[in-house]
């Protein structure tokens, strides 16, 4: 099993996680607090931004995750895994 470095900013901290995790799973296990919802992509209000890094966004409803914010970088912590180390803000 590979894992991947999650650096979350303002908290300038940086936790470990595995390939097949949520970022919202591990954020929870490191004691990161993102405000969870429904954890099925259908409310938004787990949502971040992708600073630095690739990854998979997975299913999102378009109404909470519209197109004009995947190109920000913007996803939902419920449903996107990395592809590499990445850098998010949880907007504190």
């Amino acid at each position: 099993m590979s894992s991947y470095c999650i650096k979350v900013e303002p908290d300038e901290r940086t936790i470990i996680g595995n390939d097949n995790d949520f970022i919202l799973d591990t954020a929870i296990r490191n004691g990161v607090k993102i405000k969870v919802g429904c954890k099925g992509g259908g409310c938004g209000i787990c949502k971040i931004q992708i600073l630095e890094g690739d990854v998979d966004r997975g299913h999102s409803a378009r109404s909470v995750l519209p197109l004009n914010e995947i190109e920000q970088g913007y996803a939902l912590a419920c449903q996107t895994k990395p592809n590499t180390d990445v850098v998010i803000n949880i907007g504190k």
